[in-house]
């Protein structure tokens, strides 16, 4: 059973929340680079990341928008919402409706019962480059009830 998540995070701007999700915006973007993923059974080496700049968005005739630009790959971002899940819960995000129209996607970790932390997850950029401006939702945080939890 889906449950309103919003009693227990914080970050969230008001009119982010709605009835089962909670509005997830991007606070920073990070590429990948580097050396492969190293996993194997004695050793294990993370991909390095950078953290991508924002530019001055040029259809604003303002010059004031801030934006990422995206190729198509993989960008892990970090949010300003903070969840708390409560025992016999897990919540996870998926894309915003718009990103997902866009070809773009959500990964993230399924936040386990007693996870405290910052949501933060994976976009996949397919299909084109990507204008992303900084505050807007890209994912939506669910949570739901688990029956028979520990």
């Amino acid at each position: 059973m889906f449950v309103n998540p919003n009693p227990y995070t914080n970050g969230v701007e008001e009119g982010g929340v709605k009835a089962v999700s909670v509005e997830v915006t991007a606070a920073t973007v990070r590429g990948f680079q580097g050396n492969p993923l190293v996993s194997t059974e004695d050793n294990y080496m993370k991909r390095e990341t950078y953290e991508l700049p924002t530019m001055i968005d040029p259809g604003d005739p303002n010059k004031e928008r801030e934006i990422w630009h995206m190729f198509p790959g993989s960008y892990e971002f970090t949010s300003d919402v903070y969840v708390n899940v409560p025992d016999g819960h897990v919540a996870y995000i998926v894309a915003t409706s718009d990103l997902f129209d866009g070809g773009v996607t959500v990964d993230s970790l399924i936040f386990e019962p007693g996870y405290k932390g910052l949501v933060s997850g994976i976009l996949k950029v397919d299909g084109g480059e990507l204008f992303l401006q900084a505050g807007q939702p890209v994912a939506e945080l669910v949570m739901q009830k688990v029956e028979g939890a520990a």
